[in-house]
């Protein structure tokens, strides 16, 4: 077993380590119950991904990295809604303070 990933967010780390499996890998979750009771602050005690074929471990965590470039450029910029002129997400299909649909938006 080795690990290829660590942080403090859980919710991100079971997501990345859902998409490993998904992908093939077979992982485990770390320090899962210590980050669920208390939070140390220290490193060492932080969720952390690992697989358990040491043979995987640089490939998994390429795919991890690859995970991580797509979900920064998926937050992408704000678009303008040309119907009450707010700012939403790029990930917003429709305004997310009068519903108007994204169609005819400025960025």
């Amino acid at each position: 077993m080795k690990e290829i990933y660590r942080s403090p967010d859980f919710t991100s780390l079971s997501l990345l380590s859902d998409r490993l499996r998904d992908a093939g890998f077979e992982t485990f979750i770390r320090n899962e119950d210590v980050s669920s009771t208390c939070y140390t602050g220290m490193p060492d005690f932080f969720p952390a991904i690992c697989v358990l074929k040491d043979g995987e471990a640089v490939a998994a965590r390429k795919q991890i990295d690859r995970y991580l470039a797509e979900s920064k450029q998926a937050s992408g910029p704000y678009w303008m809604c040309v119907a009450c002129g707010e700012r939403s997400p790029h990930s917003f299909e429709e305004c997310w303070s009068c519903q108007a649909p994204r169609t005819g938006a400025r960025c």
